[in-house]
C-alpha cells in the first residue's frame, strides 16, 4: 500500500555513505559560508544521493550537533557560534 512517504531502509549507524555526506555537508558550509537548506542540497549535489538520502544527512547533522540553524533561516557549522561574551 501507497502511504506517500518515501521509505528508506538503511539505518543510519549501518551506512557507509552517510559520512562521506555528512563531512561534504559541513566541508560546503565551511568554505562557503551559511546558507539556506535548499542553497545547501544544490551546493552539495544532493540531486545525485538518492532519494531521501540528503533529508537523513541533514537530520543527522542537525542531531549530532554538526550544524546548527544561523541566522535569517540560515544554516552552518556548530563551529562558526560566536562566543558569548
Amino acid at each position: 500500500m501507497w502511504s506517500g512517504y518515501a521509505y528508506v531502509a538503511t539505518l543510519p549507524d549501518q551506512d557507509a555513505d552517510l559520512d562521506n555526506e555528512l563531512a561534504t555537508i559541513e566541508q560546503t558550509l565551511n568554505n562557503k559560508g551559511p546558507l539556506s537548506k535548499r542553497q545547501l542540497r544544490d551546493s552539495v549535489g544532493a540531486a545525485r544521493w538518492g532519494p531521501g538520502r540528503f533529508k537523513t544527512a541533514f537530520n543527522t547533522a542537525v542531531e549530532e550537533e554538526r550544524i546548527e540553524r544561523g541566522a535569517s533561516g540560515t544554516w552552518r557549522t556548530a563551529r562558526e557560534r560566536q562566543p558569548a561574551g
